[in-house]
C-alpha cells in the first residue's frame, strides 16, 4: 500500500483529450471514494527550430529569457489540463501534479515520490505509424513501471 495502510494512492495520468476524463471515472469506480487521487499533466519540452538560415548541422538556442518564457507556458498548459480534466470527471478533491518534460519519466517519478500504488492511464487506439514516430506513453508505462498499471481504453 502507499503513505496510509488504510488509503490506497492512485496517480492517474491525464492529456486533454476525453480518454483521459473516461479512465479518470473508471479509477473512482473501482478504487472508490477512500483512495487518495493525484492527477497528473506532463507537458513536452519545447524544442528548439532550425531556421533555413543556419548553416547545416547548427542548432538553434533559446535565450535563457526565451526558454523560461516557454517552460512557464508549458507549465501553465499542464495545469489547465489536469484543473479542467478533474472538473470534467468532478474529482475536485483530487491532488493536482504538473510537470514539464518526458512523461513517462515524471510520470514513473511521480508515482516513487508519493508511494502511489497503481498508475492509471487511458489508451489511444493510435495505428502502427503513429507508434512509431510518436510512441505510446501506455505502453511505454506498462514495459517501465515496477508497480501496477491500468489502462482504460
Amino acid at each position: 500500500m502507499g503513505n496510509d495502510a488504510a488509503m490506497t494512492t492512485i496517480l492517474i495520468a491525464v492529456d486533454e483529450t476525453e480518454v483521459s476524463v473516461r479512465a479518470m471515472r473508471r479509477a473512482t469506480e473501482l478504487f472508490g471514494t477512500g483512495a487518495k487521487y493525484l492527477v497528473m499533466n506532463v507537458a513536452s519540452v519545447p524544442t528548439p527550430w532550425v531556421t533555413a538560415g543556419y548553416a547545416y548541422g547548427t542548432t538553434a538556442v533559446w535565450s535563457p529569457q526565451e526558454q523560461a518564457q516557454l517552460l512557464a507556458e508549458a507549465g501553465e498548459a499542464s495545469s489547465a489540463t489536469v484543473d479542467h480534466a478533474m472538473s470534467e470527471a468532478h474529482m475536485e478533491g483530487a491532488e493536482p501534479l504538473t510537470e514539464v518534460g518526458d512523461a513517462v519519466t515524471a510520470i514513473l517519478r511521480s508515482a516513487a515520490e508519493h508511494h502511489a500504488d497503481v498508475v492509471v492511464v487511458g489508451s489511444h487506439h493510435k495505428g502502427f505509424m503513429q507508434r512509431l514516430f510518436v510512441g505510446s506513453v501506455s505502453e511505454d508505462l506498462v514495459r517501465s513501471a515496477d508497480l501496477p498499471v491500468l489502462v482504460v481504453p
